[in-house]
């Protein structure tokens, strides 16, 4: 393996077209032993076209690649098979894996079966899995999110509206020592949808009035991240959570709020507190919601939602988090400098200091401008001025007041 390594290590660098001339050519005509010696050649062409070849390289590979599927060294075949899913879909590998899976194997190359199919898998995996699971032994859900992923990935609306929020609870977290000034700018500009039921530590609880939007909720500056409350879940070890956990997040509740905020498959991604578990006790919990309901679907790849998992006293709090990037209160931040503000932190400093009708503001160390842009969305100010020793850094906060039209 060390020797694998090394040779791993000193091809991955090389550009593809040597790598091909130079070091696929002499693999193909080495015979065993040195063949096998030189398996490294497989996973750097994985690495090194995926990475930076052109189309026409990548279909190269992926040919030699799929020839390699057949080859009489179950090594080779095993590098063959990691080395596929770095360049992407392949209907044709596809096929050649189920192959190998519906004959004789031994486990390690099985195993090895498994991981490139839960990776580069689509409708003929899925359909293998559900009909033959003792021979398939893929993961349904992770071939399900990642046909979704490829045919519909699903994006977050701000516009569309939770048309029945009975029962709907929503966890504004913020900065400790933050919460007043949140709670306070919530009765301020939402009063009439939200009312804010509870203040803590870092959180401001909230409850709709009415049928509301992501929207709505994004006009509120001083949060950090907003979270759907789910449901707290009671178990003395981890295995115990599995199950709770799952029904949760594949609750009435959740699928009502995935249905209404978002165009799309309901894919999400879960982010476990390491207190609680690791990345297998994720993956049986997303095996557990598919079973519960099909069209949940656990991707940890781009995924539109985050599903939290939080240590609680007794157990754990569940959350549904939209995964918004950029953050949409920020489309005016076109460059940052080091050292800058935390967003929600600039704002509640604004709000902290108050407005005062036809005011002059003036920030003398501006930075990226972030704070005085906030103090202008409150409004009032006859004029915001900021300076700065960095030409740059002004250049940078000019920028984002343009982008910001404040």
């Amino acid at each position: 393996m060390k020797a694998d390594n090394d040779l791993y290590r000193t091809l991955r660098d090389k550009a593809c077209a040597i790598l091909w001339k130079e070091d696929v050519a002499a693999f193909d005509r080495a015979v065993e032993p040195e063949r096998s010696r030189l398996v490294a050649v497989i996973r750097a062409v994985g690495v090194a076209f995926a990475d930076r070849g052109t189309l026409a390289e990548k279909a190269q590979a992926v040919t030699w690649l799929n020839s390699l599927l057949k080859d009489p060294s179950e090594k080779v075949r095993r590098y063959a098979m990691a080395a596929l899913p770095k360049l992407g879909d392949d209907t044709q590998a596809e096929a050649k894996l189920l192959d190998i899976l519906a004959a004789p194997a031994g486990e390690r190359e099985r195993q090895k079966v498994v991981e490139a199919l839960e990776k580069i898998g689509g409708e003929a995996t899925l359909e293998a899995a559900l009909k033959d699971p003792s021979t398939v032994s893929v993961a349904p859900d992770r071939v399900a999110a990642r046909i979704a992923r490829l045919t519909e990935p699903g994006e977050i609306s701000l516009d569309r509206v939770l048309a029945r929020p009975s029962g709907v609870r929503i966890h504004l977290h913020c900065r400790k020592g933050l919460e007043r000034i949140l709670a306070d700018e919530a009765r301020a500009l939402v009063k009439e949808i939200f009312e804010v039921k509870s203040v803590m530590s870092g959180l401001v609880v909230l409850e709709p009035l009415k049928p509301f939007s992501l929207g709505d909720v994004y006009q509120l500056r001083c949060f950090a991240q907003v979270g759907f409350v789910l449901g707290d879940v009671r178990a003395q070890s981890p295995e115990e959570a599995i199950n709770p956990i799952a029904l949760r997040i594949a609750s009435n509740r959740t699928r009502d709020l995935l249905a209404a905020f978002t165009d799309g498959a309901f894919r999400y991604r879960i982010e476990m507190d390491p207190a609680l578990g690791d990345a297998e006790l994720v993956r049986k919990i997303g095996a557990e919601v598919h079973r519960f309901d099909p069209k949940i679907l656990n991707d940890p790849r781009e995924s539109p939602w985050s599903v939290d998992v939080f240590a609680a006293p007794g157990g754990a709090s569940v959350e549904l988090r939209p995964r918004l990037s950029p953050d949409p209160r920020l489309g005016y931040r076109l460059g940052e400098v080091a050292a800058g503000s935390h967003p929600p932190l600039a704002a509640a400093m604004a709000r902290l200091a108050g407005s005062y009708v036809g005011e002059v503001a003036w920030d003398p160390f501006c930075g990226s401008g972030i704070e005085l842009i906030e103090r202008a969305m409150l409004g009032g100010a006859s004029r915001v001025i900021g300076t700065d020793l960095s030409a740059e850094a002004v250049e940078i906060a000019r920028k984002n007041f343009e982008a910001a039209a404040v």
